[in-house]
């Protein structure tokens, strides 16, 4: 029964929401396309730019934390590290984004208690930082 339900529910699942989107556009299509044309092109690719920025800033801040507690990670893996963990953040509750780090790190060869101290202390420089 689970074999079949795994085997059955992603696809009934993925066009239920390809059904609800084409839903959603035919009757706001309209609506959605004029807002669209009242974006700035300039707008739009500053705000672009600050996300990359933002993202790259911020792997570098993990990055650095991780050196200064002995461990050196490439920065093209850690950078992957950090993006599938920034993308847990969207999952409901608040610490995904940081265990899931930490947990890819460790599975990286990052030993777990300096992958999760790393996660902590850099969270703690960013709070710095901010204030």
């Amino acid at each position: 029964m689970v074999t079949i339900l795994r085997t059955i529910l992603p696809p009934v699942v993925a066009v239920g929401v390809l059904v609800a989107m084409a839903a959603f556009v035919l009757s706001h299509g309209d609506t959605m396309w004029r807002a669209v044309m009242l974006f700035d092109p300039w707008g739009i690719a500053a705000a672009i730019g600050l996300c990359v920025v933002y993202r790259v800033v911020n792997t570098g801040g993990w990055l650095l934390v991780l050196a200064a507690l002995g461990q050196r990670v490439p920065a093209l893996p850690a950078t992957r590290i950090w993006l599938a963990s920034e993308a847990c953040r969207w999952i409901p509750g608040t610490v995904w984004s940081l265990g899931s780090r930490a947990c890819l790190a460790s599975a990286r060869g990052v030993p777990l208690r300096v992958a999760s101290a790393s996660v902590a202390l850099e969270l703690v420089a960013t709070v710095i930082g901010w204030t």
